[in-house]
């Protein structure tokens, strides 16, 4: 009997349906609950015929689930299952497996999320069973003309959780959002001001000059925030065991990075200095706003997380056009090696984006077209001169 080999199997733009090669059949090719791989042939080599059989053998299977599996739920309504979702994330379980932790910050959002489902959903007693792909489409569409392309992509996403979770439950095979498109995110061109590199020194020696014990932590952790490129939160919780002077490299792990993924990061020399007198004094950090109370302290390398109050005094007292954040100095960072000339895709592993530098060659194309301007007037007077 011959096997069927993997290259045999020609996937289709049509849900739930594959065609095997060799014969011309058209298969039901679904992942049911439990991740129990289904695969059914349909007995025939028409496609409009395969696609009324798979609807036929999915309907088939999905009774057979309500009826026969012990672990179905009977009744289990779209509010009851966001009920379910909130408690997962208020339990800090995350919704995607590649994520280890569940952040504050994503924690918030994702309560924001269901509210955003309760809020928009037209029929919340609505049995999961009951609900079609034409009803998941006619939620997104008007969903589409009320929010953002960004809040309604992460909307789409939670509900496809919702079914995500009758699957699990046994109460549907198949998931009716799944064929929901995303809304294309424009790339914003904000006007950014960053501080020209006497304007940065100015603002560090602002920094010191405060009043309180921590002015000079506060200038350093600038200092780090500028020449690494690390968000806040990274860089707040990045431990000591990170860092690694003799190779010249700062080891993220996953845990505190935004994507979930380590990373490597170069110690530039302007870093240097700051570092190793962070790692010459003891721990002092106070006040941790992450620690659990009663657990260990944990060994930050940086002894201060925020800037907040000190950074707006320091632009107030400078008159900057505009109050900087903890972000811009992760801009400065890109923007001076990209005036560098560091390539994209060089920049984009160390501030940990995973699209090879296109988000950066999207956002600072701005930077690109002043530089170069720059570059033409540096040349022409090269030339113009005798």
């Amino acid at each position: 009997m011959k096997t069927k080999r993997k290259s045999d199997w020609q996937k289709l733009p049509h849900q739930s349906l594959r065609r095997y090669r060799p014969t011309g059949v058209y298969y039901l090719w679904k992942r049911v609950g439990g991740g129990r791989q289904l695969r059914q042939s349909l007995q025939t080599t028409d496609l409009d015929v395969a696609r009324g059989k798979r609807d036929e053998a999915l309907r088939t299977h999905r009774a057979t689930a309500r009826a026969g599996t012990p672990m179905c739920l009977e009744g289990l309504t779209f509010a009851e299952a966001v009920a379910r979702l909130r408690e997962q994330v208020q339990s800090g379980v995350p919704w995607s497996l590649k994520k280890a932790v569940l952040k504050p910050r994503s924690l918030r959002f994702n309560l924001e999320l269901l509210d955003v489902l309760l809020r928009t959903w037209p029929n919340l007693e609505l049995d999961l069973r009951d609900i079609t792909s034409a009803d998941c489409r006619l939620w997104a569409a008007r969903l589409r003309g009320q929010y953002g392309a960004v809040r309604y992509n992460a909307s789409v996403g939670a509900l496809r959780r919702v079914f995500a979770l009758a699957i699990e439950l046994h109460v549907r095979v198949d998931n009716p959002a799944a064929q929901i498109g995303k809304a294309k995110v424009e790339v914003r061109r904000s006007d950014l001001w960053l501080p020209e590199p006497a304007q940065f020194d100015a603002l560090v020696a602002a920094l010191r000059g405060q009043r309180g014990a921590a002015n000079q932590d506060n200038a350093d952790f600038a200092l780090f925030l500028r020449w690494t490129g690390l968000r806040g939160f990274e860089a707040g919780h990045l431990p000591k065991s990170a860092v690694d002077l003799k190779a010249g490299l700062l080891r993220l792990p996953g845990s505190i990075t935004k994507n979930g993924r380590s990373r490597e990061v170069p110690i530039l020399p302007p870093a240097r200095a700051v570092i190793e007198r962070w790692l010459a004094t003891p721990n002092r950090r106070r006040g941790d706003y992450s620690r659990a109370p009663g657990s260990p302290r944990p060994d930050y390398l940086c002894p201060v997380w925020r800037l907040n109050g000190a950074l707006k005094s320091a632009c107030t007292k400078l008159q900057f056009p505009v109050r900087l954040s903890h972000h811009d100095f992760r801009h400065l960072f890109i923007t001076d090696l990209l005036k560098q000339g560091v390539e994209a895709a060089v920049i984009a592993r160390w501030v940990g984006h995973g699209d090879n530098g296109k988000l950066i060659r999207e956002t600072y194309t701005l930077v690109g077209e002043q530089w170069e301007r720059e570059e033409i007037e540096r040349v022409s007077a090269i030339y113009a001169s005798p």
